[in-house]
């Protein structure tokens, strides 16, 4: 809308005073923009819609509802609230393992151990591994159970703690362990009879869990050549809330190496 260049605003604004001046209602007309009147929001929050100021009589701060005197308080937690921020899922970690002296070292204990009837595998190795491993890296001793998939079945077998015995003493313990697994710090499921190459371990409320792959042909570091050679893939689940990434690593990592070099299981 164009502006009449001929109104004068004067006179409207010198009516306007006497409108308010004669009237019930005060009319504010702020001649000078540069002073701005304190008193000019009236209104909960100031300009601010919904915010209440802190001198108004309902919006004072609300204690939680206390329990009544006769009734008990909560001696045990809460069922869990949905709406809240769940739980971290577990987070795995994976590392190739060469296999070149563990099968060089289950072929020569076996020619050793025909007259016990033992022959150890890859899963023995890789327990005696986990249960050093586990004890090294968090302080304490641990029983492993291995748990081996093989099709439609499953067998769970609850293998010893790892010191005070022999690699031999230890073989002869699983073959014979309870088919239990309720005790064990530690569960290893071994994937070698399907052909499943790797596999996330399921964290049934622990927080280590190690799976096997089945074993592959890859190339290999042997004395100094590249050759192709047996390798499998370890992977290591873990509750990222209790556990830290850096003690999931160096767990997986010492597993790693004794399973590579694998003499040093060797001793109690």
């Amino acid at each position: 809308m164009a502006l009449d260049e001929n109104l004068e605003l004067q006179p409207l604004l010198d009516a306007a005073d006497d409108e308010a001046k004669n009237g019930d209602d005060q009319l504010f007309i702020r001649r000078d923009w540069d002073e701005v009147p304190t008193d000019a929001l009236k209104e909960p929050g100031g300009a601010i819609p919904d915010l209440p100021v802190w001198d108004e009589p309902d919006t004072a701060f609300r204690h939680p509802p206390q329990p009544a005197h006769n009734e008990p308080l909560r001696r045990r937690p809460r069922e869990r609230d949905e709406s809240a921020a769940p739980f971290a899922p577990a987070l795995t970690m994976r590392a190739t393992v060469s296999l070149v002296e563990c099968t060089k070292l289950c072929e020569q204990l076996a020619h050793e151990w025909r007259a016990l009837a033992l022959i150890p595998t890859l899963e023995d190795v890789v327990l005696r591994a986990a249960a050093r491993a586990f004890r090294e890296v968090g302080g304490n001793e641990t029983r492993v159970a291995l748990r081996r998939i093989d099709g439609g079945s499953e067998q769970l077998a609850l293998g010893p703690a790892e010191g005070g015995q022999s690699f031999c003493e230890a073989v002869a313990a699983l073959s014979n362990a309870p088919r239990e697994g309720a005790e064990a710090g530690l569960v290893v499921t071994s994937f070698l009879a399907t052909g499943v190459e790797q596999a996330d371990p399921r964290l049934d409320g622990g927080f280590f869990a190690l799976t096997i792959g089945d074993e592959r042909v890859a190339l290999v570091l042997e004395r100094g050549a590249t050759v192709p050679g047996p390798v499998t893939t370890l992977s290591l689940a873990y509750a990222p809330e209790s556990v830290p990434d850096g003690v999931a690593a160096t767990l997986l990592g010492r597993i790693r190496e004794l399973v590579e070099a694998p003499y040093a299981l060797l001793a109690g």
